[in-house]
């Protein structure tokens, strides 16, 4: 079994297909607080939109927030979809939501099972996949994506499936009173003379 080397795939941007040994499993472990993602963690947390006092605070959100996946990807050969990558794993995230009324952080758990088959950007007009999202790869199925010249850009992905399954409104207390819309204090932690 081989091993891609934690981080490898975020900090270089794309998996290159040509590194993996055909039908050999390969595992993949990357775990990272968001101070290791650079800019791309700014993606996924929206300081503008958390009730942060603090450049310490603030430092506190990066360190805490972890994102990771751990999974096994395997590099597969037929004749009729030649190189094509199959992945299984999980991706985690641990990260804060504002609250919808009153910003406050709320710490939240994504845990996306995954299961991804990567063919040529060849096929993708190819008559059997029109419109397909997903394919069936032995018994199992798999969800479907392109890869072009033989790269696999996971940041892109990982980015996409965490924007898809985060939730739409979070609140911090089924009793939050919000901020107050015209000077802004928190009206959870003090009254001001607008209420």
């Amino acid at each position: 079994m081989q091993q891609l080397q934690k981080g490898l795939a975020l900090e270089t941007e794309f998996f290159l297909l040509d590194r993996l040994a055909l039908n050999v499993p390969t595992e993949i472990v990357i775990s990272e607080d968001a101070k290791e993602w650079g800019p791309w963690a700014k993606k996924f947390i929206d300081f503008d939109l958390l009730n942060i006092d603090s450049p310490e605070e603030e430092k506190l959100v990066e360190e805490k927030t972890i994102f990771s996946f751990k999974g096994m990807a395997e590099k597969k050969f037929s004749s009729e979809w030649e190189s094509h990558l199959l992945v299984k794993g999980e991706l985690c995230f641990h990260y804060p939501e504002g609250c919808i009324r009153c910003l406050t952080p709320v710490w939240q758990d994504l845990s996306i099972p995954l299961q991804l088959a990567f063919l040529d950007e060849k096929f993708e007009k190819s008559s059997l996949l029109e419109d397909q999202i997903s394919f069936v790869f032995g018994e199992e199925e798999y969800e479907l994506f392109y890869f072009q010249k033989k790269k696999i850009s996971l940041k892109e992905l990982f980015e996409e499936l965490i924007s898809f399954h985060r939730p739409d409104f979070v609140l911090h207390h089924e009793e939050c009173k919000g901020l107050c819309q015209d000077c802004g204090e928190d009206l959870n932690k003090a009254s001001c003379s607008h209420c």
